[in-house]
């Protein structure tokens, strides 16, 4: 074969292959959207009771929340790629401190309410900029009737495995802090991927890389210490 057809062929198993890590993005980040969503309502009945109505609360300012943020992505008028990967860290930050946070705030009998319906505000307007931006890197890459189908198929399923993960592994093994720490991590290797997919001819940007990674490193770190400052914050109260 032709040295020319054999670079063909490279170039269209590599668009392939960065077509599928946009799409292992999207359910990574959609998993972990709604893991948080389920994170902030335990945090929030463990912590004061009252689970049903605490849940229903949650419920219902999160969803308004994704709505607001799927609204606000329309604002996003350039550089789709570059605020995806600066969504996609932000939520990683955000959801990930988030259990750590309300534990401290808890603890130190601060504003408990206030701090976890500012995080869910804010969690909820992340996540639903998520997926109107991820869908409109995919339209690039294929036809829009075929993205919408995919996309959404792909955010559905990645909330199935949010629910099964957080109730059956995640938050009876690690505990409120320590998942929200996995689930911010789940979304920094999202903005790794999509850092991969989106480059140009001298590969990913510089920046957005050590940000990506430096995001995880950071996650990883809080995983690893979160053990013993579960157990100083206990013991204190």
């Amino acid at each position: 074969m032709p040295a020319g057809d054999r670079t063909g062929v490279d170039r269209t198993a590599g668009a392939r292959g960065r077509h599928v890590a946009v799409y292992a993005s999207l359910l990574m980040v959609a998993t972990a959207g709604l893991a948080y969503e389920l994170a902030l309502g335990a945090a929030e009945s463990l912590m004061l009771g009252d689970p049903v109505v605490q849940f229903a609360l949650i419920i219902g300012v999160y969803m308004t929340s994704l709505g607001a943020g799927a609204w606000a992505s329309g604002l996003v008028k350039a550089q789709v790629e570059r605020r995806c990967i600066q969504v996609l860290l932000a939520t990683a930050l955000v959801g990930g401190g988030s259990g750590p946070m309300l534990l401290l705030v808890f603890a130190w009998q601060g504003p408990f309410k206030v701090v976890l319906y500012a995080l869910t505000v804010g969690l909820g307007v992340l996540v639903g900029l998520q997926l109107p931006l991820m869908m409109r890197i995919l339209k690039a890459r294929e036809r829009f009737d075929d993205v919408i189908a995919r996309a959404f198929a792909v955010d559905y399923a990645g909330a199935l495995v949010g629910s099964l993960c957080f109730s059956l592994l995640l938050m009876p093994r690690l505990g409120v802090v320590r998942t929200t720490l996995v689930l911010g991590l789940l979304d920094a290797v999202g903005g790794l991927l999509l850092t991969w997919v989106v480059r140009d001819d001298r590969g990913p940007s510089r920046s957005r890389w050590v940000a990506s990674w430096v995001v995880a490193g950071v996650l990883i770190a809080a995983i690893l210490v979160a053990g013993k400052v579960e157990s100083l914050v206990e013991g204190a109260l």
